[in-house]
Parts: structure tokens; sequence; C-alpha cells
């Protein structure tokens, strides 16, 4: 199976998650490189293939400039997986304004 898991702000946790997934599966994992706080050990494997969404002017502290970044999140994250095969995709901590665009 083909997973792909979006974890917005790429907390060590769910990538342990993938890496466990990993081992019986084929993973695709997202996650915003811009946004601060703990982030997990991100490294390739054969089962598993990690994508960053990069926004660099992002400011999380600027409720109207995130506001609408959160949503040029969701472009970016549909324009790299747009190509890619996956079965079921898991989504974990992605602000609204993004799953608009994610899911619609």
């Amino acid at each position: 199976m083909r997973i792909l898991i979006n974890d917005y702000a790429g907390h060590p946790f769910s990538l342990d998650l993938a890496i466990e997934l990993s081992k019986k599966n084929k993973i695709i994992y997202t996650y915003f490189k811009n946004d601060i706080g703990a982030k997990g050990s991100f490294k390739n494997t054969k089962n598993l293939k990690i994508f960053p969404i990069e926004i660099k002017a992002y400011k999380k502290k600027n409720f109207f400039s995130r506001f609408f970044y959160d949503f040029l999140y969701g472009i970016k994250f549909y324009q790299k997986v747009r190509n890619l095969k996956f079965d079921f995709i898991l989504v974990n901590n992605t602000p609204i304004n993004s799953l608009l665009i994610i899911f619609f």
C-alpha cells in the first residue's frame, strides 16, 4: 500500500510513525520546512520518500499573512504530490486553510 502522510509541523512522532509504516508500505511524507518547532531527522529510505514544503516569507506570528500563506501551503502541497500515486492520505496538524486546497 502507498500512504501519504502530511504533518504540517514535521514532528518527530509523526516521522516515527512514517518510518514504522515504511517497513511494510511505501510512504510519502510531507511537512512544512519553515514551521518553527521540533522536527524529525528526515532521511529518505527505500520505502520512505520525504518532500519538504517551503515558503520562505512565512511569518507565523502575523495573523493576516499567515492566513494567506496557509492557502499557499495547500497549493504547494498539491504541486508536490499531484503526480504521485497513493492509496491513503493521513493529514496531521494542518491548518484549515491548507486543507481546503488539499481536499478540494
